[in-house]
């Protein structure tokens, strides 16, 4: 008879494979991300450079997805996020090989994935911002945080929902662990990864989200306090500096 601790290694060890079983679905949504980012990276790096550095991009990625951590697979509330991470761990990789400066790299990021939302139709965008309350995604949310304090998958983050209080927000996140950052960390990528972080304002805002955050674990923060609010406004993420959350 199989254990209830033999079924959940049989469970962890079917997701450790992940991100190779969506390799070609990872790299296929990146290049065609990438191809409506170009008019920004052209705007940036000229015409010549950019018909380089897209192939560069991909390949870098392909070399990534093999290292990205194992923290459920699509049973992760998070599992898009770390697969974005690996875009960005891209970027970083190609751009310092240009011997760009961090701050650069991360201004870089920012307008690029910003200029990337911008592109999706309005109507969508609104929609995909809906997304975000519905009670299905908050569900979802829900069941995570209680999964995460077994820690099941160490690389995953842990993290509490928050009900909203009536006024403020509708609903948010605490978030104790971060996955993305224990994997940056692992990296010795600590000093970027806050630049990663504040790409959520220019995703929210293009998703027209209420978003705050007064704290991030990759900035010194206890925990990553997100809070979102329907109807509400969402800062500007650039610059940096301008956020409750930077510390430096």
């Amino acid at each position: 008879m199989i254990s209830s601790e033999d079924t959940k290694n049989v469970s962890r060890k079917s997701e450790d494979n992940y991100y190779l079983k969506k390799k070609k679905r990872i790299l296929r949504q990146f290049n065609l991300m990438l191809q409506k980012m170009r008019p920004y990276l052209v705007s940036q790096f000229g015409e010549e450079d950019t018909a380089d550095l897209i192939p560069e991009l991909l390949l870098e990625l392909e070399e990534i997805i093999p290292r990205l951590p194992d923290i459920g697979g699509k049973k992760s509330p998070f599992i898009r996020q770390m697969v974005l991470s690996g875009y960005a761990l891209s970027f970083y990789h190609v751009m310092n090989r240009r011997e760009m400066p961090l701050e650069k790299i991360g201004l870089t990021l920012y307008r690029t994935f910003e200029f990337y939302f911008n592109t999706i139709p309005t109507p969508l965008r609104r929609l995909m911002g809906m997304w975000t309350f519905s009670s299905f995604n908050q569900r979802k949310y829900q069941k995570g945080a209680e999964k995460s304090n077994h820690k099941i998958f160490p690389n995953d983050h842990l993290y509490d929902y928050v009900k909203g209080d009536g006024e403020n927000f509708d609903f948010g996140l605490d978030i104790r662990e971060c996955g993305i950052s224990k994997f940056f960390q692992s990296l010795g990528l600590e000093e970027f990864t806050p630049y990663l972080c504040i790409t959520d304002y220019c995703m929210f805002k293009g998703l027209f989200v209420g978003f705050s955050r007064t704290s991030s674990l990759a900035s010194g923060g206890t925990k990553c306090d997100f809070r979102f609010r329907k109807g509400g406004e969402t800062a500007d993420g650039w610059p940096p500096e301008a956020l409750p959350e930077w510390k430096k």
